[in-house]
């Protein structure tokens, strides 16, 4: 495997707002952001970078994070709670501080750094065009039709779902769900099933076979009975099978 880049816990969501969904933009400044979530409704935040959710908030509400955009909805009525996201690029961390409520209009942010904080953009540039692949083969399976990607630039292309288990070093079943083609690359996306009697910490450059540019699973473990499926997203020069053997 060559050249492999490695984002846990994925994947890009673009701005696929309604009209009526106001976004507050925010500038950053050390502070913990205030926040009212809903039960009724998804809230999002847009932060600079790909980020991940540093301290455990599943018993408060649903939280997806899909590298720079986190989509978060409560599960209950709850006062004040603190939940922390850190920045994979710059290992910033961002504090937040959210209660809930039952309102049909929930606030969505947009977190702004300084200018003097903003990132060099040759570093983001490197990684555009596999982080927004990643987005739109993400956001494609799984996230709500009113969020449906239409990146342009990237399609669909045929894809075929034999059984593809060489793909992964352990005991496992991988079957290839569905692949596209944009900025001259291809991304597939790959359902594995774990099939080892214990659970597996994914460690993406020993546990997976081929030629990928950019590697990413959406877990970071597979249970062995329980939570025992993931998803994988490659990207690669040449299509899934042709960069795989």
């Amino acid at each position: 495997m060559r050249n492999v880049i490695i984002v846990i816990c994925l994947l890009l969501v673009g701005e696929f707002v309604y009209a009526d969904d106001r976004i507050d933009d925010v500038y950053f400044a050390e502070k913990p952001i205030n926040m009212i979530i809903s039960v009724k409704k998804d809230s999002l935040i847009y932060f600079p970078n790909p980020v991940k959710v540093k301290d455990d908030f599943a018993n408060h509400a649903e939280i997806m994070v899909t590298n720079d955009v986190v989509l978060i909805k409560a599960k209950s009525i709850f006062d004040s709670k603190k939940i922390i996201f850190q920045d994979l690029v710059t290992s910033k961390v961002y504090i937040f501080s959210v209660s809930s409520g039952n309102g049909k209009s929930p606030r969505n942010v947009r977190v702004i750094l300084p200018k003097k904080e903003t990132n060099n953009k040759a570093v983001m540039s490197e990684k555009g065009a596999y982080i927004t692949l990643t987005q739109h083969a993400s956001m494609s399976l799984y996230y709500p039709e009113r969020y449906m990607p239409n990146t342009r630039g990237i399609r669909e292309v045929k894809l075929n779902k034999e059984d593809a288990s060489y793909f992964v070093s352990f005991n496992a079943k991988a079957t290839p769900i569905s692949a596209w083609k944009g900025f001259g690359l291809f991304i597939t996306a790959i359902k594995i099933t774990n099939l080892e009697s214990e659970k597996i910490n994914i460690d993406p450059r020993k546990h997976f076979r081929g030629d990928w540019l950019f590697l990413t699973p959406q877990h970071s473990w597979l249970g062995e009975i329980s939570n025992n499926i993931t998803t994988v997203y490659v990207i690669s020069e040449r299509p899934f099978w042709e960069a795989l053997l």
